[in-house]
C-alpha cells in the first residue's frame, strides 16, 4: 500500500443492476424498514437489503462502481454489481468485471510460499539470503531477516523503498516495470547507495512494520525456489487448478472490456479516472492481483474446504490451517492478528473472521467466517480518502455478514 489513502487503510483496517451515477440518484441515508418481531427476514429480503446497503455506501462515498458477493457453505449465493467500471466511458460494472485487488495479493503470495514449504523446497525460518544470496541492504542486520518475518511484517523492512517514498503518494506505481526480470532487478536495486535502506527494527522483534517491500521480495524467492516466474507459478499452481479463469497478476491478460478503471476525486469532488494505474510488476506479490467476485469465491471455497476444491488440492489441510494461524499481533484492529497474507479478527461482525483487504485507488474486502460458513466480499474502484467516513467495502461486508447470520 502506498500514499495517504493506503496508510488510512492501515489505520482503519477492518474497522468496521448497474446504474449511472449512483451518488446522484441514491439517497445518502438509508434506514432498513423495521422487521416484524414475529417473523425473520427471508433470504430474498436479506439480499435486497445488502444491495441497498451497497448503493447507500456508494452514494455516501461517491464510488463509481462496486461488486458484492455473499457465500454460504462455500457456495456463492449472491453476486451483484452496481455503477460503472469507468466514468469516462460509462461502461457498466458487472460481476464479471476484473479489478485490481491490491493487498489481497499478499494472501496468494503467502499461499505459494506455503506450497513450496509443503513440498520440502524451502524453510520459512531460514535466512532470506540463503535463497537470494544477492539480497543486500545498507543496514548490516539484513542477513538475519527470515521469510517468516517477512510474512509477519516483523522483518524490520520499511513499507516501501526510500526512493518510492520520496516520489510521493503514488510512489510505488510511478515507475512501473513490465518485463520478466522485474522481481530479481527489484531485489538487487535495494542495495542502491543513493537510497540506503535502514531497518526500522531488529529482524524478528515484536515491532510490527507493515511492508509491501518485504512481500515484493517473495516474487524472486518463489522464482528461484520453484524455477518459475512468480506470475507463471501462481497461474499454474493456484489459478488454473481452481478454475479462476479471470484472475491474473498481469493486467494485460485481462480480457478486453473487463478491466475496471481506478478513480480519484477531481477538484470539484467528482470521480474521474486516475492518471495512475496501480500496477508495477516489481510489486506484484504485494499489490497487483486482478480478479472478480466469481473467481474470488473459488479461492474462498478452497480455503474453507481445507485446501481443496473439486479435484484440485492446493494445500494439505494442515498447511491451509497454518495460513490462518497468527504470526503476531495486528495493531490496526483490536483483538486481531496477522496471518499469512491475511488478518485474523477474533471478533468481527459477530464471529472469528479471516480478512483479506486492499486499498490504493481501488478498495477490496473479503471477510470469511469459518464457524458460520459465511463470507462477504466487496470491491470498488475508488480508494478511501479523507472524505470517506469509513472503510467502504468493509462496511458492506460487515453488514452482509450480520444480515446473513440472522437468517
Amino acid at each position: 500500500m502506498s500514499g495517504v489513502p493506503r496508510r488510512r487503510f492501515l489505520a482503519m483496517s477492518a474497522a468496521a443492476a448497474a446504474s449511472i451515477p449512483l451518488w446522484a440518484s441514491v439517497p445518502t441515508a438509508y434506514a432498513a424498514p423495521a422487521a416484524k418481531a414475529s417473523r425473520r427476514k427471508s433470504e430474498e429480503e436479506v439480499f435486497e437489503l445488502i444491495g441497498r446497503r451497497a448503493q447507500e455506501v456508494m452514494a455516501r462515498d461517491k464510488l463509481p462502481g462496486m461488486s458484492v458477493g455473499v457465500m454460504r457453505g462455500g457456495k456463492l449465493v449472491y453476486a451483484r454489481a452496481f455503477g460503472v467500471k469507468s466514468v469516462a466511458t460509462g461502461a457498466r460494472y458487472t460481476t464479471q468485471s476484473v479489478q485490481g485487488m491490491q493487498s489481497t495479493s499478499k494472501n496468494f503470495a503467502a499461499t505459494a510460499i506455503m506450497q513450496l514449504v509443503e513440498a520440502g523446497k524451502m524453510n520459512v525460518d531460514r535466512p532470506l539470503v540463503e535463497y537470494l544470496p544477492y539480497f543486500k541492504l545498507h543496514d548490516p542486520r539484513y542477513p538475519r531477516i527470515t521469510i517468516r518475518q517477512i510474512l509477519a511484517h516483523r522483518s524490520g523492512l520499511p513499507f516501501i523503498t526510500p526512493k518510492e517514498m520520496a516520489d510521493g503518494e503514488n510512489g510505488e506505481f510511478l515507475h512501473p516495470w513490465f518485463d520478466a526480470g522485474a522481481a530479481e532487478r527489484y531485489v538487487r536495486s535495494l542495495d542502491d547507495p543513493a537510497w540506503p535502506i535502514d531497518l526500522l527494527a531488529e529482524p524478528g522483534a515484536p515491532d510490527f512494520n507493515y511492508s509491501d517491500l518485504g512481500y515484493d521480495i517473495l516474487a524472486d524467492v518463489i522464482h528461484k525456489v520453484s524455477g518459475e516466474l512468480f506470475e507463471d507459478y501462481c497461474r499454474r499452481h493456484l489459478f488454473e487448478p481452481l478454475g479462476m479463469k479471470q484472475t491474473t497478476f498481469l493486467p494485460k491478460q485481462v480480457p478486453p472490456g473487463r478491466l475496471v478503471s481506478p478513480h480519484v476525486l477531481d477538484a470539484s469532488g467528482k470521480p474521474v479516472v486516475s492518471k495512475v494505474y496501480p500496477y508495477a510488476r516489481q510489486h506484484a506479490p504485494s499489490s497487483c492481483l486482478h480478479s472478480n467476485v466469481p473467481d474470488m469465491s473459488r479461492w474462498v471455497a478452497m480455503n474453507l474446504n481445507h485446501g481443496s476444491l473439486g479435484r484440485a488440492r492446493i494445500l494439505s489441510p494442515s498447511s491451509q490451517a497454518q495460513l490462518w494461524t497468527p504470526l503476531g499481533d495486528w495493531p490496526f484492529s483490536p483483538n486481531s492478528s496477522a496471518g499469512w497474507g491475511c488478518t485474523i479478527h477474533n471478533e468481527l461482525a459477530g464471529a472469528r473472521t479471516i480478512g483479506l483487504y486492499g486499498g490504493f485507488l481501488v478498495q477490496t474486502s473479503v471477510e470469511i467466517q469459518p464457524s458460520r460458513g459465511l463470507t462477504a466480499m466487496a470491491f470498488t474502484n475508488r480508494d478511501s480518502s479523507s472524505d470517506m467516513p469509513d472503510w467502504a467495502t468493509g462496511d458492506v461486508c460487515n453488514y452482509a455478514l450480520e444480515q446473513m447470520a440472522a437468517l
